[in-house]
């Protein structure tokens, strides 16, 4: 499964990620199953990208920034 699909699929399940300095957090209101969260893990770096270029929405689903692509 490629990062796209593994954060797709992680908040399809109520993940939300965010980035702090060089690192990724995500928070979710149940705990994600075992082999997604140590998929997501073991690609920590490309989460990161997708993360860091996905601009944050609010909560009607809009880019809260404008987004420069």
């Amino acid at each position: 499964m490629n990062v796209a699909h593994l954060v797709a699929e992680a908040e399809a399940r109520g993940a939300m990620f965010s980035t702090r300095g060089n690192r990724v957090h995500v928070s979710a209101s149940k705990p994600l199953p075992v082999k997604l969260f140590e998929a997501l893990k073991r690609r920590r770096d490309d989460v990161m990208e997708i993360v860091a270029a996905t601009p944050p929405l609010d909560a009607e689903g809009r880019p809260t920034r404008r987004c420069y692509r």
